[in-house]
């Protein structure tokens, strides 16, 4: 195993337990689980020219959330991708419209390695990490972490599938007082 190979290793296990800890000190969270699929509304990639392949893309997706404390809103990825020929990066937030106007902003980072098939073919997977960043209206004092993992079903569309824990009573009060 490569030296490199052993810190992205080492960099993701240390995420993962981060993610573990912080969502079990979280006081009166309660486990969720939901999913967006998401597809383009703005691309901007730099291509380095150094034989490199080396891509830099700030992404917009959009797309509507299903399950969880947050369904039937609206998520908006604003993301910064970096794409190497045998791995990739990305981070940003996450941004939860409802219809009412309350926002859920979520901060993300994933990792993307490809993992040999039987087939011989390379198949990419997608994981990584995810905290709440702020929020407004029913969504003020929502806390909460958790993984992602991010299937891709086309080319251009992204399937994210969100686990972790997540501080709702507020929200949820708020979503039933309305």
């Amino acid at each position: 195993m490569t030296r490199k190979l052993k810190a992205i290793i080492a960099i993701g296990l240390s995420i993962s337990w981060l993610a573990l800890s912080l969502s079990a000190a979280t006081v009166n969270a309660a486990g969720v689980q939901f999913a967006a699929l998401i597809a383009p509304r703005a691309d901007v990639t730099l291509a380095f020219e150094d034989g490199s392949e080396r891509l830099f893309r700030l992404v917009q997706r959009e797309g509507k959330t299903r399950g969880g404390p947050l369904d039937g809103t609206t998520m908006r990825e604003w993301g910064t991708h970096e794409l190497t020929p045998t791995e990739a990066q990305g981070r940003g937030y996450l941004v939860f419209t409802h219809a009412s106007g309350d926002i859920a902003y979520l901060r993300f980072q994933w990792v993307a390695r490809g993992i040999p098939t039987s087939g011989g073919d390379i198949s990419p997977r997608l994981a990584g990490s995810w905290d709440v960043a702020g929020g407004t209206g029913r969504f003020s004092s929502l806390t909460g972490v958790g993984t992602v993992r991010i299937d891709m079903p086309s080319t251009s569309e992204r399937y994210w599938v969100f686990e972790g824990d997540m501080n709702i009573s507020q929200a949820l009060s708020d979503i039933q007082s309305n």
